[in-house]
């Protein structure tokens, strides 16, 4: 008897061993899954079968800015997710090796892509990693991943290169011939190195991609080159067609012949007006981080209810997947301002890459609504000298920080908001977060009811 209660009583206890270690393992992966302090959006974009997804976090210790895209086969989501996965494990790892120092500046992480359509269901996605931490010299790397969402796989370069000794002489006379001609690689271009790179025993030309008018190669810095950063040399598709396998010949060729579809005359785009202000209480409300297909629809229709108008400060990259919401932001009459392409702390990068972000950004916001931005805001608000200098439109801040990031509850929102307004105040949210819509809700009656008439940036800065 006693046997059998000992034993009854060790199968109890290794049962809630056993639920409090499950328990405690499901809590962390919870925590895990969606990181303290930051926004994780799964977002619908104009790309068919592709959806955005963006991970933004703003800490003491760090910066981190991450975007990639999210398709329907869990098995090409597997491969994508591993290699964000891993380049994050490698930014904190390097963040917990330097821990000892005194960091005057917090670590940042940038994980963007680019993304090219090749045919209605193949795409080139142009990943770029970039770390850095104070004192210590920039990380950088690039990883090329081409899906074919039909077929539910990823297409490696011998699907579409020929690679033999053949293929390779013209391949070395196309890109020399490339590289001779380019005002940016001819001085740091090397035959020498651009042989070995194409006679390495274990070159598997990973470095390439497709558009639906290039084929493209990338390299690392100094691969190719004396110094040169990452350089890309594109081949027309009509000239390297000798390169390509015959499937993709044939696929190439066949997309190309098919018939277009007539697209629309293009409308003639709404002008940004600067009503004269009254003399009366004013505030700018601004908007962070969108478009955001669902909540930055939601803000314009309460923005529209309450006949207010606001600036949105949108991502460049997000611009590109959602350009028929910035087209209505503009077309409602709100100011389009910059907030960078990939969303990079400006502080760390060169004047060069700084412009890039604004420039490609700027591109974007034109293509999408036909309007320039009139200012800029820098992400995380991290402005230097160099910074300043190297921007010459109105860089633009806030006054009031609702920290609508870090908590779900609109009524802390709204306090903060209650709190630090006053006339002239640039009130700062995110449009990536319902808890904003719901803030949102409250804060509109509130301003109205005290007096308030919501403004653009622009105008507020004509007070």
């Amino acid at each position: 008897m006693k046997s059998f209660v000992w034993k009854i009583s060790g199968i109890v206890f290794i049962s809630i061993i056993f639920i409090f270690l499950m328990s405690f393992y499901y809590k962390t992966l919870r925590v895990q899954s969606v990181p303290a302090n930051g926004s994780k959006q799964i977002e619908k974009s104009q790309y068919d079968g592709v959806d955005l997804i963006s991970d933004i976090e703003d800490k003491k210790e760090f910066h981190s800015a991450i975007h990639y895209p999210r398709f329907q086969s869990s098995k090409l989501n597997a491969s994508i997710q591993s290699y964000v996965k891993e380049e994050k494990r490698r930014f904190h790892e390097q963040i917990q090796s330097q821990k000892w120092r005194l960091f005057k500046d917090p670590s940042n992480f940038s994980l963007t892509f680019r993304l090219y359509p090749v045919t209605d269901s193949v795409y080139s996605f142009v990943f770029t990693s970039e770390s850095h931490s104070d004192g210590e010299k920039e990380s950088k790397d690039f990883k090329i991943f081409i899906v074919d969402l039909a077929a539910e796989r990823f297409i490696n370069s011998q699907d579409i290169l020929e690679i033999d000794e053949k293929t390779k002489e013209k391949l070395h006379v196309q890109l020399t011939d490339q590289f001779l001609q380019s005002k940016k690689y001819k001085k740091s271009f090397s035959k020498k190195k651009l042989n070995k790179w194409l006679n390495h025993p274990y070159n598997d030309f990973s470095n390439i991609y497709l558009t639906n008018k290039f084929i493209v190669f990338k390299f690392h810095s100094n691969e190719v080159t004396e110094g040169a950063e990452s350089p890309e040399i594109s081949i027309p598709l009509t000239k390297g067609k000798e390169l390509l396998t015959e499937e993709w010949r044939k696929r190439l060729w066949m997309e190309e012949n098919k018939p277009k579809k007539a697209e629309p005359l293009p409308k003639k785009p709404p002008i940004q007006k600067d009503e004269p202000i009254k003399s009366k209480k004013i505030v700018a409300l601004t908007f962070d981080d969108g478009p955001h297909p669902k909540y930055t629809t939601e803000i314009l229709d309460l923005l529209k209810s309450y006949h207010a108008k606001a600036t949105f400060f949108v991502i460049g990259q997000r611009v590109n997947f959602y350009p028929n919401i910035v087209k209505r932001i503009g077309s409602e009459g709100h100011e389009i301002c910059n907030h960078s392409f990939s969303h990079k702390d400006f502080t760390t990068l060169k004047k060069e890459k700084i412009l890039e972000e604004i420039n490609m950004t700027d591109q974007e916001i034109f293509k999408a609504s036909g309007l320039k931005a009139n200012c800029v805001r820098p992400p995380y608000g991290a402005v230097n000298q160099k910074v300043r200098s190297a921007i010459e439109k109105p860089i633009i801040l806030w006054t009031v920080d609702t920290l609508d990031w870090k908590t779900d509850d609109p009524k802390k929102v709204l306090k903060i908001v209650q709190a630090k307004t006053k006339n002239g105040s640039i009130i700062l949210m995110h449009d990536i977060h319902s808890s904003t819509v719901e803030a949102l809700k409250l804060i509109l009656p509130y301003l109205k009811q005290q007096g308030y008439e919501f403004v653009t940036v622009s105008e507020i800065s004509k007070k």
